[in-house]
C-alpha cells in the first residue's frame, strides 16, 4: 500500500508539471469562442525591448520670470516628480528621461498605459475658471496652489481632494465665494493649458475663509481612486514649469525584435535541458525527481510571469529567469549532495534522504529567503531593466523554496519509499571500510 501511494504521490507531481509545460506552450481556440487560448508564455506581456512602444515629449516652459539657471532646476524638479509619479502609481516597464535638449521624453511599451500615463499627467498649466467657457480668462492658475493630495474626511471618512492654496489664490478664493449660498453656488471649472474641456467642475455654496479647499461629495461617492487623480491633474498642472506636448505621440521599434526572443528562448530551453541531462547522468533515477521538480518550476515561472500584471518579458525579466533556474539547480545539488554524504557514512537510502533533508533544509531556507528580500529591497530602490530583473527574482526565489522543500520533498520520500536501500540506483557508494547501519 505504501508503494501504491508513493507511486501516486509521484504521478500526481510529475503530472502537474507536464500539464504546466504543455499549457505554457501550446495554443488553441474552442469550438463556437471568439477568444482563443494563447498559452501561458503566449500571454506575458512583452516589453518594449521585443514589441517597442510609443513615446511622447514634453516641452518644459518658464513660469514667469525665471534665469536660466532657477529654470534649469525647475526643469530637473518637474522630471523628478513625474518620474516619481509614474512609478506610484504602477507603471513598472514606463520609462522617463530627460532628453539633451531639456525634454520630458516618457516612454511605455503598452498603448493602453501610455494613454493612462498621458492623461495622468496631462498637458498645460492648471487654469480654474468661472465659467464653462474655454475663452473665459482664469480666476486662479497652477502657481496659486502649494499642494494637491487625496484624503479622507477624519469626521466623515468620505474620500476627496485637499488643495492648498498661496496668499493671492486664497483672497481670490475669498473674494469669488463670498456672496455664495446652497440656492446660488460659485461654479470653479478647471481646465489644463489650451485645453476647451474642463476635466473637472465644483460647486461651492459657501464662504470659503481657509486657504483649501477639499473637494468631496456628501454621499461619499467618490472614490480613493477619484481622489488620487484628481489630485494628481492639480499638481501636474502646477509644477515648477509648464508641460506641453511636443508633436504628437509617436512609435517607438523594439530594440531586440521577435528574433531575439526566439533565440533567448531557445538559449534557456537549452540550458534548462543541459542541467536537467547533468541531473539525470549524476544522480540517476534519484536525479529524475529533480527533472521533475525543474520542470515544475519552468511551468510554475511562465505562469506566473503571464499572471502577475507588474512583469513584462523583456531581457532582464528573461534574465532573471535563467538566473532563477541556476538558483533552484543549485539548491537541488546542495540537498542531493547532503543526501550522498549521509549515505557514504553508511545511513540506509531512505534515512540519508530523511536526514539529508533536515541538515540542508536551513541552508536552502537562507539562500532562498535572503535572495528574495534583496532583490525586493532591489525592486523597490532601483529603476528600468533592474527593476524588472529583481520582480522576476523575488519570483524565482520563492517558487525555488516551495519546490524544493515541498514538491522535491514529497517526491524524494516517496521514492525511497520505492527503493528504501539500494544507493546504487541513485548513483550513491560508500568506501568499502563503510558497513551500513542497522
Amino acid at each position: 500500500m505504501e508503494k501504491k501511494k508513493a507511486i501516486a504521490k509521484i504521478v500526481l507531481i510529475s503530472l502537474l508539471a507536464v500539464l504546466l509545460i504543455v499549457f505554457s506552450i501550446i495554443s488553441f481556440m474552442p469550438a463556437g469562442s471568439l477568444n482563443g487560448f494563447a498559452g501561458f508564455a503566449g500571454a506575458i506581456e512583452k516589453g518594449m525591448d521585443f514589441e517597442g512602444g510609443i513615446y511622447a515629449n514634453y516641452t518644459p516652459s518658464k513660469i514667469g520670470e525665471m534665469t536660466d539657471e532657477e529654470f534649469q532646476e525647475a526643469i530637473n524638479s518637474t522630471y523628478d516628480r513625474v518620474s516619481s509619479l509614474i512609478e506610484q502609481k504602477g507603471y513598472e516597464d514606463a520609462r522617463v528621461y530627460l532628453t539633451s535638449d531639456n525634454k520630458i521624453r516618457i516612454e511605455s511599451p503598452n498603448q493602453d498605459d501610455a494613454a493612462s500615463i498621458l492623461a495622468l499627467i496631462g498637458s498645460g498649466e492648471l487654469k480654474i475658471k468661472t465659467s464653462a467657457s474655454a475663452d473665459a480668462e482664469a480666476v486662479l492658475v497652477g502657481s496659486n496652489v502649494t499642494s494637491a493630495f487625496a484624503m479622507q474626511d477624519p469626521t466623515t471618512y468620505y474620500w476627496g481632494t485637499y488643495i492648498g492654496f498661496d496668499e493671492e489664490g486664497s483672497e481670490i478664493l475669498s473674494d469669488l465665494t463670498e456672496d455664495a449660498t446652497s440656492s446660488s453656488p460659485v461654479y470653479l471649472y478647471f481646465y489644463r493649458g489650451d485645453s476647451t474641456s474642463y476635466f473637472f467642475y465644483l460647486p461651492i455654496s459657501s464662504h470659503v475663509t481657509n486657504s483649501f479647499l477639499f473637494i468631496s461629495t456628501s454621499t461619499g461617492s467618490m472614490t480613493s481612486t477619484e481622489a488620487v487623480n484628481l489630485a494628481i491633474q492639480v499638481q501636474t498642472g502646477s509644477y515648477d514649469t509648464i508641460l506641453t506636448i511636443n508633436g504628437s505621440v509617436g512609435e517607438i521599434s523594439p530594440s531586440a525584435g521577435n528574433e531575439a526572443l526566439l533565440g533567448l528562448s531557445i538559449a534557456a530551453g537549452v540550458a534548462a535541458l543541459l542541467i536537467m541531462v547533468v541531473f539525470a547522468i549524476v544522480y540517476r533515477e534519484f536525479g529524475l525527481m529533480a527533472i521533475v521538480s525543474i520542470l515544475l518550476y519552468i511551468g510554475a515561472v511562465i505562469f506566473f510571469m503571464q499572471a502577475v500584471p507588474i512583469i513584462t518579458l523583456s531581457s532582464a525579466s528573461l534574465g532573471g529567469a535563467l538566473v532563477g533556474l541556476i538558483l533552484i539547480a543549485a539548491l537541488h545539488f546542495i540537498l542531493f549532495e547532503k543526501i550522498r554524504a549521509e549515505y557514504a557514512l553508511g545511513k540506509k537510502l531512505n534515512v540519508s534522504i530523511k536526514t539529508g533533508y533536515k541538515k540542508s533544509a536551513a541552508i536552502i531556507a537562507e539562500i532562498g529567503g535572503a535572495l528574495a528580500i534583496i532583490f525586493t529591497v532591489a525592486y523597490f530602490i532601483c529603476t528600468g531593466a533592474m527593476k524588472s530583473f529583481s520582480m522576476i527574482m523575488i519570483v524565482c526565489s520563492l517558487l525555488s523554496l516551495l519546490i524544493t522543500l515541498f514538491f522535491t520533498y514529497h517526491l524524494n520520500k516517496s521514492y525511497s519509499a520505492l527503493n528504501p536501500e539500494n544507493g546504487n540506483r541513485a548513483n550513491f557508494s560508500r568506501e568499502e571500510e563503510v558497513d551500513e547501519i542497522q
